[in-house]
């Protein structure tokens, strides 16, 4: 009898299971994947069943080709997952959980300043694009693009100028082979506390400054070292040049700096509630209904 269990265990363990539709996953549907805060989040209860869900039910698009544009600015192209957000498992909820990286709303919302801000993503459409809504509420992002592989998308479908491109890579291959000289390689992002996106930041502001034609040049000399330490030791040893003859500290200045973008964002963020409509008053409504009904 206990090898006739076994059996079919195994029988049913190499099935392709079919979607189930449970109150759990209705819950998920309505409150929406991801639930971002200043500092850390959680995806909604049973995520996992209901990216599988998506994934069976929903076709992926082709791969879309980017409108031109008459704007001249640079381009920075990237994936939040394990950049500006990472997805873990926590015991205390005993749930897959989204962390939001420290600092990524001030991330987007300086590089808007310069940049023309693309999203290249894996992730099943619905659950990126509701932890975007979070993450990104004031559509810093211009394009939100989602693929089941990224290496699809290429400089025909980027439709920019490539040389002045940047793109951010937290692992390898990750993107198609012709953004391969414009790769900033970082480490990916496991859900710890860090200030490195202000490093990013300063990194980006200075290279718009340089008004390069071709970026590729400047990125190419952080390849294959680690950019977060190069870059801070170059910018060490310009700041001492320019200030040699002063009292002032490098790292004191630079938290100097990191502080007042964070009071400038938070200025400005009281500007973008008062402008962004309440398109969640009904969506509230529902949530409060059905866990009512179901809890």
């Amino acid at each position: 009898m206990i090898k006739s269990l076994w059996n079919e265990f195994i029988a049913l363990k190499h099935k392709k299971p079919l979607p189930v539709v449970t109150p759990s996953i209705i819950l998920a549907i309505t409150t929406g994947i991801a639930s971002l805060n200043a500092r850390s989040s959680t995806r909604s209860l049973f995520a996992s069943p209901l990216s599988f869900l998506a994934q069976s039910l929903f076709e992926r698009p082709s791969v879309p080709v980017i409108p031109k544009t008459e704007k001249t600015k640079p381009v920075l192209l990237f994936d939040i997952n394990n950049f500006l957000c990472c997805n873990r498992f926590s015991l205390q909820r005993f749930d897959i959980v989204t962390l939001k990286r420290a600092y990524a709303d001030i991330f987007l919302y300086s590089n808007a300043h310069y940049y023309e801000m693309i999203l290249v993503s894996d992730m099943p459409q619905f659950e990126g694009s509701k932890i975007l809504d979070k993450l990104d509420p004031y559509g810093f992002i211009s394009y939100r693009i989602f693929l089941n592989n990224k290496k699809e998308f290429d400089k025909s479908h980027l439709n920019r100028d490539i040389r002045r491109l940047a793109v951010i890579s937290t692992s390898t291959n990750e993107f198609h082979s012709d953004f391969n000289n414009n790769l900033i390689n970082i480490r990916e992002w496991t859900g710890d506390y860090d200030r490195k996106l202000f490093d990013l930041i300063h990194f980006f502001t200075n290279l718009h400054y340089m008004d390069l034609k071709d970026f590729r040049k400047t990125i190419k000399s952080y390849q294959g070292h680690d950019f977060f330490a190069t870059f801070r030791k170059a910018q060490k040893r310009l700041f001492n040049q320019r200030n040699l003859f002063s009292r002032n500290n490098f790292d004191e200045k630079l938290a100097e700096v990191n502080e007042k973008k964070i009071m400038d964002y938070r200025k400005s963020e009281e500007s973008f509630k008062r402008i962004k409509p309440n398109k969640d008053a009904i969506q509230d409504i529902i949530v409060r209904f059905i866990k009512g009904f179901f809890l």
